[in-house]
């Protein structure tokens, strides 16, 4: 049996602005890494403007990035403990929790990701 869960939540879409009208978008990928001593991992990937919403029940117009991902940090274990996770019909506890914010910068401006070395 399986006896540790880690819960990864990353937030995508940080890099092109889109307004959406009279429906929701969602588009949840959801991965399950299987690791050593029957560990595993659960990566989650949503648009980090729709999670804010989401976790907030807010229609208000969306703050500014780095406050949408401070609210969405402090939400995110309250949210994870509202989700149940079982593996053939067996729940499991989740040991850790994180969100990842969204990557703000495109890798070839002068503050994005480094140069790969040669």
């Amino acid at each position: 049996m399986f006896k540790h869960l880690t819960a990864l939540v990353a937030g995508v879409g940080g890099l092109a602005a889109a307004s959406v009208g009279a429906h929701e978008i969602e588009n949840t990928h959801v991965l399950i890494t299987f690791l050593p001593e029957g560990q595993y991992q659960i990566d989650i990937l949503n648009d980090a403007d729709w999670m804010w919403r989401q976790l907030t029940g807010s229609q208000n117009p969306l703050p500014a990035m780095a406050e949408r991902d401070r609210r969405v940090v402090d939400l995110t274990q309250r949210s994870a403990d509202a989700v149940t996770i079982a593996f053939n019909g067996e729940p499991v506890a989740m040991s850790n929790v994180e969100y990842i914010p969204p990557v703000t910068s495109h890798p070839l401006e002068a503050d994005g990701w480094p140069n790969p070395v040669s």
